[in-house]
């Protein structure tokens, strides 16, 4: 079995309501499309292959690693506290 049978398919519809290109993911997330690869290679995004080799990726794993970062970030020093 090929890599490509494991990939679900995905109908056109459904890919353009659900899901944005590598390089929207990676301006809404303010990374490199480089990292987008590296994020969808671990898992960590959910992400299929469509014709022509094009990597697009899910809104909704996109919203979540969003969310993830956020609640994972320090908050900014105010003064006197830490300072």
């Amino acid at each position: 079995m090929n890599r490509h049978d494991q990939e679900p398919i995905v109908e056109p519809d459904d890919l353009a309501a659900n899901y944005m290109s590598s390089a929207d993911a990676a301006q809404a997330l303010r990374v490199s499309r480089q990292r987008i690869s590296a994020l969808v290679k671990a898992g960590r995004l959910q992400a299929v292959r469509v014709h022509g080799g094009r990597v697009m990726v899910a809104n909704e794993s996109v919203a979540a690693y969003q969310r993830e970062r956020e609640i994972g970030r320090p908050y900014p020093r105010e003064e006197g506290i830490g300072a």
